[in-house]
């Protein structure tokens, strides 16, 4: 995408003319003007901008909490796609967290993509401020952010007490049994939600029991060895159950 600031500013004022609210895909942009606009002008779409795609910006820090702070200021933004936002050296994630917590709090947000780049600490910074009870998202997307079992415990507890959210994709994040088991357990609690794509890490955990079933590994005691084989047969059988509930 080439646009000049003017041209994104002339852009905006025919956006603002038109009475129908538009979805604005500006994703895999390298052209660098074109984001200070979007921080500095993006409020100007408020009440006409229906979507926003702002995928693989690779922004810094303070770009991204410009333009979340922006965009805040946008009434009626239903969709926002940050997949691959950042350049990757956040250093206050609380701010980022912040940023994204005010947006949600103008309750019109229903979808939001923050895959590939905001980080564990961010995504765990946004569940510790933004009270279940009261976010709007209908479709959450954390792929690939390193959240680990500690991150997937965390969103366990957090979709525990959510009743609005339908669609959360979390795959790649280095889930493993444990983190599986947390996920798995938050479904006694919450009947909202209707899809969980974890199915990569899901099943790598899967095989990785499957791959090492029956090896005793040559060990010499077989005491310790029929011990370590009906231990593994027991996560083995957890991760199973988990699966099917998931």
């Amino acid at each position: 995408c080439a646009l000049t600031g003017d041209a994104f500013k002339a852009l905006a004022d025919a956006v603002r003319c038109n009475p129908k609210k538009i979805v604005l895909d500006l994703s895999l942009t390298e052209n660098p003007e074109l984001v200070r606009c979007l921080g500095r002008d993006v409020a100007d779409l408020s009440g006409r901008l229906a979507a926003l795609n702002v995928s693989g910006y690779r922004l810094r820090e303070a770009q991204l909490v410009e333009l979340l702070t922006a965009l805040a200021e946008v009434s009626g933004l239903r969709r926002l796609g940050l997949r691959a936002c950042s350049d990757g050296k956040l250093r206050t994630p609380d701010a980022v967290a912040k940023a994204l917590a005010a947006l949600l709090a103008c309750g019109t947000l229903e979808a939001l993509d923050i895959a590939d780049g905001v980080g564990p600490a961010v995504v765990a910074a946004l569940l510790d401020t933004v009270a279940p009870e009261r976010c709007p998202l209908v479709k959450l997307d954390v792929t690939g952010n390193s959240l680990g079992d500690s991150g997937a415990a965390r969103m366990a507890r957090w979709l525990a007490h959510n009743t609005t959210l339908k669609e959360l994709a979390m795959d790649n994040n280095h889930v493993r049994t444990n983190g599986l088991l947390a996920l798995a357990s938050a479904f006694a609690q919450n009947t909202a939600l209707c899809e969980l794509a974890i199915d990569g890490d899901a099943h790598r955990e899967y095989a990785l029991y499957m791959g090492s079933s029956g090896s005793s590994g040559g060990s010499s005691n077989s005491a310790a060895a029929a011990a370590a084989a009906a231990d593994h047969e027991h996560e083995r059988q957890r991760l199973l159950a988990t699966l099917r509930r998931i």
